[in-house]
């Protein structure tokens, strides 16, 4: 049996689309692995296609070290 990911917006749009009911959202999103922008603005997306029936936990994950994969510097508290 293969396992299948499918990317969490791309995925829970498509399921905004199809529903009218349900909650969607994600456990939690590993910051560094996008540019928090982006992260966002795709976020900001899903909650307008839903409806305001999205949510999802953010977390910064690693060390500060790692925290430049997504392109930006953390400067928040902890960064």
């Amino acid at each position: 049996m293969r396992l299948r990911f499918y990317e969490p917006f791309t995925t829970l749009s498509w399921l905004a689309g199809v529903t009218e009911r349900i909650r969607l959202g994600t456990s939690v999103l590993i910051v560094p692995y996008r540019h928090p922008l982006l992260m966002a603005r795709m976020a900001a997306n899903l909650d307008r296609f839903s409806g305001g029936r999205s949510s999802s936990a953010w977390a910064r994950a690693g060390p500060a070290r790692s925290s430049t994969r997504s392109g930006c510097r953390s400067s928040g508290a902890g960064g």
